[in-house]
């Protein structure tokens, strides 16, 4: 005869508050990436323009290891 498993009553408890706090985290992460980038948010005097693009560029450019 198989008899179910049992968890014992701390385990549970610490599997559970584990639980929440990840879900917890998620929902603080989201709030806080909402309050930063509000909807209808726009990136006041960003043009993808190449010239005006330079930044990302030398970003880009830096990262991939080309540093001249």
């Amino acid at each position: 005869m198989l008899y179910a498993s049992s968890v014992g009553l701390l385990t549970a408890i610490v599997t559970l508050l584990l639980f929440v706090g990840v879900l917890a985290f998620g929902v603080w992460a989201i709030r806080g990436q909402n309050r930063m980038f509000p909807k209808g948010f726009d990136r006041t005097g960003w043009n993808p323009d190449g010239e005006r693009a330079g930044w990302f560029r030398t970003k880009f450019i830096w990262l991939s290891g080309g540093r001249g």
